[in-house]
């Protein structure tokens, strides 16, 4: 905390005499940078915000590019078509650095970007149908620590221990809150619930799902619905403290549209916890969080989750 403090007030100096607008996640990503030089980090991952072309992370030249997939989002800022979302991301391919990419990337505009870049390409392994989403995520990992290993001196075990570390809100399940289990993931696009929708099956096949759902603002959350209400009981819509987080109304105008009528308003995330836990015990549910990491966040805060 006191490097952070001390950090933020260079920058804002900075900003002060240069007169110019920095956003949230450009200040962020210039605190990340100054912070990993501070502290002379062996390796960062940086992790584009949105897109990749005009991301703040993509004024660096990285050791090795990574693009897991390519799906429907931000699309009133990265473009309606996956080839146009692929041309924004193939940005961060920077000349002769090489380029790991999943089979869901896997489309002309980064190919052919990698091309010009004379960037070698790398393709993770293609997974069996109905294979839990996250093992695919780790085979793009470890397809890239097994270039970074053609380079760098990576233990062979070291990397076995670090695909085995699970990332928190990815299918991320709990036992001990009351509900046989409360599950919580960060879908929040179309491809994100089909992927979400194939691990219920797989994990909790027959069981009735409680949700409790919220939703950030530029989503499409018609499409979101239309996959959820496939395998929802029973849905509590709530809403984040987030400037960007979408109204419970514009959520509930989308349930009306698809006619699912199992639903309530929730007043605040507080009351929505309690009474979706209750219930889930009740009528021995699976509860479901998921939508937005503004709703996943503020849940976790109140039920003291630390990991």
């Amino acid at each position: 905390k006191k490097d952070v403090k001390i950090l933020l007030k260079k920058i804002f100096k900075l900003q002060k005499k240069i007169n110019v607008y920095l956003s949230f996640f450009e200040i962020t990503t210039i605190l990340a940078f100054l912070y990993f030089s501070k502290k002379k980090v062996d390796f960062a991952i940086i992790e584009t915000g949105l897109g990749g072309r005009l991301d703040a992370t993509n004024i660096i030249t990285p050791i090795l590019s990574i693009i897991t997939s390519i799906s429907l989002d931000h699309t009133n800022i990265l473009g309606n078509t996956l080839e146009l979302i692929a041309k924004e991301k193939a940005e961060i391919i920077k000349p002769k650095v090489p380029l790991v990419i999943g089979r869901k990337a896997n489309l002309e505009p980064i190919l052919k970007k990698a091309k010009v870049s004379k960037s070698k390409l790398y393709v993770s392994k293609a997974v069996k149908a109905n294979t839990f989403y996250d093992e695919e995520n780790s085979l793009i990992a470890s397809k890239a620590l097994a270039v970074l290993s053609l380079k760098y001196p990576l233990k062979k075990l070291a990397i076995k221990k670090a695909l085995k570390i699970r990332p928190p809100a990815r299918f991320e399940i709990f036992k001990t809150f009351g509900p046989k289990a409360i599950v919580f993931d960060l879908a929040h696009n179309i491809d994100g619930f089909k992927e979400l929708k194939k691990a219920i099956k797989l994990f909790f096949p027959n069981k009735k799902i409680r949700v409790i759902l919220g939703f950030s603002k530029h989503k499409d959350t018609l499409g979101c619905l239309q996959i959820l209400k496939n395998f929802s009981n029973f849905i509590h819509v709530t809403e984040a403290q987030n400037f960007k987080s979408l109204s419970k109304l514009e959520i509930e105008k989308d349930l009306i549209k698809i006619n699912f009528l199992k639903y309530r308003i929730e007043k605040n995330i507080k009351k929505t916890v309690i009474e979706a836990k209750k219930l889930a015990i009740k009528n021995k549910e699976i509860l479901l969080i998921c939508g937005s990491f503004f709703i996943l966040d503020e849940i976790k805060k109140y039920l003291k989750i630390n990991k």
